[in-house]
């Protein structure tokens, strides 16, 4: 899986597909910064008296249900080639 997240991962960065403000794990972005990220918004609002809603989702167990033959014949019809390297 490890593989397939990083091959995934240099496809969407080669075709545009994060936008810059766009958060996500990567040598780059570790999680400090997304906390800080996180609480940096959290002040404003206050600063602001506005509320803040936030979503996290825990993308590992997700797809840790799902099986890898169907995730990548999914893929494939989405013109990801099973045949990565």
């Amino acid at each position: 899986m490890a593989q397939l997240k990083s091959e995934l991962s240099m496809q969407a960065e080669q075709n545009g597909c994060h936008s810059a403000g766009q958060a996500r794990f990567s040598n780059v972005f570790t999680t400090l910064d997304h906390i800080f990220t996180i609480r940096a918004l959290v002040e404003e609002g206050r600063t602001h008296n506005k509320r803040i809603y936030c979503c996290i989702v825990d993308f590992k167990k997700v797809f840790d249900t799902i099986s890898c033959a169907w995730l990548m014949q999914q893929l494939e019809a989405r013109g990801v080639h099973k045949d990565m390297q």
